[in-house]
């Protein structure tokens, strides 16, 4: 008896052990990396409310999912937006603080009675500070077919179709469009920090719809109803040469160029555009209504005199540059390809064509010993649309066979030998250095050359504070060569710390190899704001920005992006085979 109950207790306790809870040990949450970098340092960064240190600062294992940021930095405004965190991704912020300065303390001195002495005790009872917040905003713009439906923005009715929208935080909006005898549209629309979001929604008409007869009016004599005046705003995007150049508007700093400037009241406004060793550059620009005026000003090199000659204030003639149009940049491989632009030549590559209207446009590379190359180029509002198509051989077929006409004695025509051209792109460290070639100034690096007679040329770099670089530049025929010439301070003090390995030439053709394993590849996009920052993909250089690299290998790379005046920015990637990866970086500038 005592046998069988020790059974029964040992088979309790395993049937126990057995439907105790796995352990939560095992349990996985997403998490990602998120970087807040500022213009200046060392602003508070605050994570859903919670200090988590000071700008530039790197959070890693933030959970997956839509988190509230917000930036405080004293004598500056909050800046405040919402960041959503991937699962394995790097999210990077890039704030640009604006100055401003919070109202002064109020005391309200309350007196308190006391029986011990007839003089009363006054306690000073702060009144809280407001805090002034920078809310950073996008603008939508709402088109239908037919026009005139009403506009809903998160259910809150705005107008009718046509319509801009400014002032709108970043992030998801649901957008409701509505008009009688049509059906109702609605979708989420994601609005982003300083950019144009535009819906073209096309209402399905409601079949066998009768309107409501509208009743007579009986005219009666009513009080006039006062006009109310709504503000109209556009845009403004600054570019100018060179970049980095400091941008007021009104007096207002507002980031350093290039720039998007949206929500500016329609009118006249003064700009003002500073940058160390250029004298100041003053001018008038008009913004139209729902429109991105573009202002592309040159900066004139100072003469080094302690006092800088002004630069004459330019008024920039009303003619604002559509709202629904941008620029279209085409590079191929190999270069000097006939484009053709919706069925237009435009002329051959590389090739920057502008005023190019909002929309998809088809687009045509050709080129004698290639095939034809078709694709589509989306433009947007105001934005430079850069596209790297590669052009493939031809297979061409030499006919065999016996000809059946006698031979001739035909006297040899003498040959001809053609010239013979190539490519040459020269990029220096730092940027900005005067280049001769052959002895004639050619500008400020990073230029390239299309067309050079093949043969070597002499080079001679230039740059204040720097010791002149001289040297040869071999350019071969139907080839692309880039050369990178770094200079060397007067002070001996080395440049911004950037990897060292770049290529001279681009790889020459060679006899035929034997077929090689197939690699899975994919393509890589970069883009970078300031544009022609220095790009390194595992420390190897690629080119300068904006750049489409292929093929690379699937799996974890590195890419550094690097500038002059600007921080070196390093990003971790994956590369998926057959896939394009596209990363766009904001260049923290040094301070």
């Amino acid at each position: 008896m005592k046998k069988n109950t020790l059974y029964i207790f040992i088979l309790c306790a395993v049937v126990l052990f057995c439907l105790q809870p796995v352990s939560a040990a095992g349990n996985y949450t997403p998490a990602g990396t998120l970087q807040v970098f500022s213009n200046p340092g060392g602003a508070s960064v605050y994570l859903d409310g919670s200090l988590q240190g000071v700008t530039p600062l790197t959070l890693t294992n933030a959970t997956q999912g839509m988190h509230a940021v917000r930036l405080e930095k004293t004598g500056y405004l909050n800046w405040i937006t919402s960041a959503y965190v991937q699962n394995g991704a790097i999210t990077t912020l890039v704030a640009t603080m604006v100055p401003g300065v919070a109202p002064t303390q109020t005391t309200i001195p309350t007196v308190v009675p006391t029986t011990v002495t007839p003089t009363p005790t006054v306690t000073a009872t702060a009144t809280p500070t407001a805090t002034l917040t920078y809310t950073p905003s996008g603008t939508m713009q709402v088109f239908s077919n037919p026009t005139g439906a009403k506009v809903f923005l998160d259910s809150v009715y705005l107008g009718v179709t046509p319509i801009t929208i400014p002032g709108i935080q970043q992030g998801n909006h649901l957008v409701e469009v509505e008009k009688d005898g049509y059906y109702p549209y609605s979708t989420q629309a994601w609005v982003q920090i300083g950019a144009l979001t535009t819906l073209f929604p096309t209402l399905v008409r409601i079949e066998g719809y009768v309107p409501t007869p509208t009743p007579t009016i009986v005219q009666t004599t009513a009080t006039p109803t006062p006009t109310v005046t709504v503000t109209q705003y556009g845009g403004l995007y600054v570019e100018s040469n060179p970049g980095s150049a400091l941008v007021y508007i009104d007096s207002v700093y507002r980031g350093v160029s290039p720039a998007m400037i949206p929500n500016q009241t329609v009118g006249y406004h003064q700009v003002l555009l500073k940058k160390s060793g250029y004298n100041n550059w003053n001018g008038q620009v008009y913004v139209w209504p729902g429109q991105t005026t573009i202002l592309r000003p040159e900066l004139v090199l100072s003469s080094g005199d302690t006092t800088a000659t002004p630069t004459p204030t330019v008024t920039v003639t009303p003619t604002a540059t559509s709202a629904s149009s941008g620029i279209l940049k085409v590079f191929s491989t190999p270069t000097g390809a006939t484009v053709l632009l919706d069925g237009v030549e435009k002329g051959t590559t590389p090739i920057t064509i502008t005023g190019v209207p909002f929309g998809m446009h088809n687009l045509q590379l050709d080129k004698a010993g290639y095939y034809s190359w078709n694709g589509q180029a989306w433009i947007q509002t105001g934005a430079i649309t850069t596209i790297f198509p590669t052009m493939v051989k031809s297979t061409v077929i030499t006919p065999t066979g016996t000809p059946t006409t006698k031979p001739t004695t035909v006297t040899p025509t003498p040959t001809l030998t053609p010239p013979v051209y190539g490519n040459l792109i020269i990029v220096s460290n730092p940027t900005g250095a005067t280049l001769y070639l052959d002895g004639v100034l050619k500008g400020n690096t990073p230029l390239s050359f299309q067309g050079l007679a093949a043969g070597n040329h002499t080079l001679k770099a230039e740059k204040s504070g720097y010791i002149n670089w001289t040297g040869t530049a071999t350019v071969k025929s139907g080839e692309t060569t880039t050369l990178n010439m770094t200079l060397i301070s007067v002070n001996a003090t080395p440049a911004t710390t950037i990897p060292t390995t770049i290529p001279t030439t681009t790889p020459a053709t060679t006899s035929p190899m034997p077929t090689p394993t197939t690699i899975p590849s994919g393509a890589l996009r970069v883009v970078s704001n300031p544009l022609g920052a220095l790009i390194y993909l595992d420390n190897v250089f690629k080119g300068t920005s904006p750049a489409f690299i292929l093929p690379v290998t699937t799996g974890n790379h590195t890419v550094t992006l690097a500038s002059e005046g600007y921080e070196n920015s390093t990003t971790k990637i994956v590369i998926h085979s057959a896939q394009t990866t596209s990363i766009n970086i904001n260049m923290v500038p040094l301070l």
